[in-house]
């Protein structure tokens, strides 16, 4: 039975998110990866998809920390400015590693679409300091703005890169991607979910329940995962 329970991480002196932390109940205190999440711009931490991975990581012995960045645990509907995204992110990584009760193999930064974004930039400016990143719905252009890649950043990460992309998400076209994540080399891998939007939505006739997208997202992001833990 896994440990779940909900957290506060303060981001600055009075100001604290909510978060979401779940572990594995075998192996008490050690869990062989820890993955943080953070939710894309029009969701929150208990989005579908977080909350599947979270659960189903959870019970392949991985444990995950879901958080809210402020602007949704202040009940506001805009993003907050980029600097508090990435004190946020900041602040969930310390909030972790400041834990003696947790001792993890590797520590993951997982982002859906903003919450991507955020984490990949402090990634490649060196400030967010993990062992692998993975990308649930990587915004890399705006929706029609192809011209306009957010990649430049990406070539100074030096962890391990998961991208995770639906063949119909508006951010990210895949001719554009599938180039990106080749002059990456080694450290990207890119899988794709056949029928996805931005959200890993399928349309009714794709003729496969959400259920079975979201797992199929979930078991490939544990073999990356696991592949990880591998070759380490």
């Amino acid at each position: 039975m896994t440990q779940s329970r909900s957290v506060k991480i303060e981001i600055e002196p009075g100001r604290a998110v909510e978060g979401r932390f779940d572990l594995p109940a075998a192996g008490a205190g050690h869990h062989k990866a820890l993955v943080l999440m953070a939710h894309g711009a029009g969701n929150d931490m208990h989005e579908a998809l977080l909350a599947y991975l979270a659960a189903g990581l959870t019970a392949r012995g991985c444990g995950t920390l879901r958080f809210n960045f402020p602007y949704r645990s202040e009940g506001r509907g805009r993003p907050d400015s980029q600097r508090v995204l990435e004190r946020t992110w900041l602040a969930a990584v310390q909030w972790v590693r400041r834990r003696t009760d947790v001792k993890t193999e590797k520590l993951l930064a997982g982002g859906k679409s903003m919450g991507a974004r955020v984490a990949s930039q402090l990634g490649g400016a060196g400030q967010l300091v993990v062992d692998g990143f993975l990308f649930w719905g990587y915004p890399l252009h705006a929706p029609g703005k192809t011209e306009s890649l957010r990649d430049a950043h990406l070539n100074t990460i030096t962890a391990p890169m998961l991208f995770m992309a639906g063949t119909r998400d508006p951010f990210c076209n895949l001719d554009l991607m599938r180039p990106v994540v080749k002059r990456l080399g080694k450290r990207a891998v890119l899988e794709i979910i056949e029928a996805g939007d931005h959200s890993f939505r399928v349309p009714r006739n794709a003729g496969r329940p959400q259920e079975t997208v979201y797992a199929d997202i979930l078991e490939r992001s544990h073999r990356w995962i696991e592949d990880l833990l591998t070759n380490a």
